[in-house]
């Protein structure tokens, strides 16, 4: 190579490197910049608000001494939030043979190219450590690959290699290699030469045989062959001492093999998708397995010798054809974690219930009928999951397992839910969608932590409007049910239109305040009888009542009440300092009042008391009935306008509310009328522009109002 430094973009460089950048240049329209680092990691939050990291790939080359031992050609890199390309470029159909000058080269990324071949010359990197060649189309590689003899992890993801060379095997350094998603059919016998290799990922390949030389990779710890087409491993597979975690899922396995029980330190064993009928008795001598993935197999039968694994934590048998299970599996005292859903169980095995650190049960898509009231001993359960059963009730015991977060007992057949199942005081995901309940009781705010409610197509009429006290819900869904009028029309809204439609229904209790001596002139005793029977109306308390109840600490009583109705007398208003100083202490408080103007005062009279005629009503003797109706309808209609609950956002909603009557009061005045005669001409532009959508609505009112102040100036 040709020692001769010269400059690249004004960095000193041998001629030799700065020939290769050239050739690149050409090829891909542009210098190729000097970079710190070739991938950095980055950060973005997912669909579900879940943190996501990455590596971000950065176009260019990185000097060290004097010398290029970094280069990053992806052609593009990709915004993973937006999955959009940032700055593409020029993919690479070929590598020059000048790359083989790159005689200091460590790291070497060429990711997303058009690459089918590498350049014999490749061999000449004698320092290359790291080689990525993810998403390309090479279909084989050159046979001197093996003289790359200090690389340690070479990657060549998503591409279309069928073999790999005889030379494979003088990679003796290497200790991560990711073929997936080629179409390698198999590996060379010089494959177990790679000594120093602890993570293997051949995940979807078309393997049908491994080498026997395969067990002699010592040092492997992790291997992933999912989506192969293996049927068996060779004998030599039992050596592999090291391996901690073994991926065979989609295979074509019809037993466990006895190569993988012999593996005493594999923790993770994965054999979902394949043909296994049973778990066989070698199973047991798989000392140190946490974790065992038999999904969506043909397993019948489980040997009992599973519970000599005593490390097992967690045990996936979904989609089999199991209908029991050994008493044995209760002896499995490390296990949290039992997956047994779309099977054949009518019950629920014994022994579960004595498994004693169990955290997570699944049982869905089965034909259990019934629950064990055993099922309460799962003093550690903290998710259950029963959907898509037969189940009709549920054991009364059932809330004594105070543990449970998450419960799904969507698809069944309840009717009705124990009084005990509302003690699930720290449940976080409910789902009992597809059943037959038609009552859901106010019990519910008891679950003051739930955040996911599903309750679709049952058979509810109506929800308890607590729910809008249930501050950490995050999710409710409730379709598909046959809802009265009222719940109809907001059954299929997002959950804060729901949550806020509970709040504004939701019963208030309400303050009478009148003069002792006023029972008869409003006729109390009837009003009373009519307002409690109610349904927005919780609960009624007269101002006699209340200091009967506590004289002492009268305010703390107040606080308890949402809205108070004042009947306004002249005893009331003229002769009772009491009434006064408890409207007073009221308003202080923030408690909406709607003030009932009896016959013997005036509204000139209430608002001496700070009272407007705009939120009151008349009292009236002549159709005592009709005004108990007015009266209901007119709180319906305000609690509906003004927020009760939330005292300051409820005065706002209450000065809106006085302001939109006075306004609407004065368009209906003649002087308004006239002014309106008078002054069209002035009018007609702004309205348009309304009308058009050019200004909003306050800016038409605010327009409005000053071309009236225009009108009743002095100089007009």
């Amino acid at each position: 190579m040709n020692n001769m430094n010269k400059t690249y973009y004004g960095e000193s460089l041998p001629a030799a490197e700065i020939a290769f950048l050239k050739d690149i240049e050409k090829i891909q329209g542009k210098a190729i910049p000097i970079v710190s680092q070739l991938k950095s990691e980055k950060a973005y939050v997912g669909l579900k608000g879940e943190k996501i990291t990455y590596f971000h790939n950065h176009y260019g080359f990185k000097v060290k001494n004097g010398r290029i031992n970094g280069l990053n050609l992806t052609p593009h890199e990709i915004d993973h939030a937006t999955l959009k390309s940032i700055d593409p470029g020029v993919p690479l159909g070929n590598i020059p043979d000048s790359i083989g000058n790159l005689g200091a080269l460590k790291s070497l990324i060429l990711d997303g190219n058009d690459l089918t071949e590498l350049p014999e010359a490749l061999a000449n990197l004698n320092s290359l450590e790291i080689l990525d060649l993810t998403f390309n189309r090479i279909t084989h590689l050159p046979d001197n690959i093996g003289s790359l003899a200090n690389l340690k992890e070479f990657i060549l993801k998503d591409n279309q290699l069928t073999s790999l060379p005889k030379s494979f095997g003088n990679l003796k350094k290497v200790e991560t290699l990711n073929f997936k998603g080629n179409m390698i059919g198999s590996l060379p016998e010089s494959f177990g030469n790679l000594g120093e290799l602890c993570h293997l990922q051949l995940y979807s390949n078309r393997l049908s045989t491994l080498p026997e030389s395969f067990g002699k990779l010592k040092s492997l710890h992790t291997l992933n062959f999912h989506s192969n087409q293996l049927k068996s491993l060779p004998k030599s597979f039992k050596l592999l001492k090291s391996l901690k975690e073994f991926n065979l899922i989609s295979n074509q396995f019809e037993i466990i093999p006895n190569e993988v029980c012999k593996l005493d330190n594999l923790e993770k064993l994965f054999l979902s998708s394949n043909n296994i009928t049973k778990i066989p008795k070698s199973i047991g001598k798989m000392q140190s397995l946490k974790i065992l993935k038999l999904y969506g197999n043909k397993i019948n039968e489980v040997h009992n010798a599973i519970e000599k694994i005593k490390t097992l934590e967690s045990l996936i048998l979904g989609k089999n054809k199991l209908s029991n299970l050994p008493d044995t599996l209760s002896r499995l005292k490390f296990l949290t974690f039992l997956s047994l859903g779309n099977n054949q169980f009518t019950d629920i095995p014994n022994c579960i219930a004595k498994i004693p650190n169990l955290k997570t049960l699944r049982l869905e898509k089965n034909q259990i009928r019934s629950i064990p009231e055993s099922i309460v001993e799962l003093k550690c359960l903290e998710g259950l999951d029963l959907g898509d059963n037969q189940i009709e009730s549920l054991p009364s015991s059932i809330g004594d397992i105070k543990t449970l977060k998450s419960i799904n007992l969507a698809g069944n057949k309840l009717k009705t839910l124990p009084k005990s199942f509302w003690k699930l005081v720290n449940l976080e995901g409910l789902s009992l969608s597809f059943n037959e309940l038609t009552c859901i009781p106010e019990d519910i705010l008891n679950f003051g932590s739930l955040k996911r409610l599903r309750i679709t197509s049952n058979k509810l009429s109506k929800l308890p409007f607590v729910l809008w006290k249930m501050e950490n819900l995050d999710l409710i869904a409730i379709k598909d049910n046959p809802w009265n009028n009222n719940w109809k029309s907001i059954s299929g809204r997002k959950r804060d239109d729901i949550l806020n439609f509970c709040k504004k229904r939701a019963p208030v209790n309400v303050l009478i305040i009148l003069s002792e001596k006023d029972d008869n002139l409003f006729k109390i005793d009837e009003l009373f009888s009519f307002l409690r029977s109610q349904e927005e109306i919780s609960h009624l308390t007269s101002i006699n009542e209340l200091y009967i109840m506590e004289s002492s600490s009268e305010s703390q009583y107040y606080d308890n009440y949402q809205l108070a109705l004042f009947f306004a007398s002249q005893e009331s208003i003229f002769e009772s300092m009491k009434i006064k100083e408890i409207i007073k202490l009221i308003k202080k408080q923030g408690i909406q009042i709607i003030p009932i103007k009896g016959p013997n005062v005036s509204w000139r009279d209430l608002a001496e008391v700070g009272l407007s005629r705009e939120l009151g009503l008349e009292f009236s003797t002549d159709n005592f009935p009709q005004f108990c109706n007015d009266l209901y309808k007119y709180i319906f209609e305000f609690k509906h306008t003004v927020d009760l609950i939330d005292r300051v956002q409820g005065k706002i909603d209450k000065n809106l509310l006085e302001f939109n009557i006075l306004f609407k009061e004065y368009l209906d005045t003649p002087k308004f009328k006239e002014f309106l005669a008078q002054n069209y001409e002035a009018i007609k532009p702004v309205k348009k522009k309304y009308d058009l959508g050019e200004i909003s609505q306050p800016e038409f009112i605010g327009k409005l109002g000053n071309i009236l102040k225009d009108v009743n100036s002095p100089s007009s």
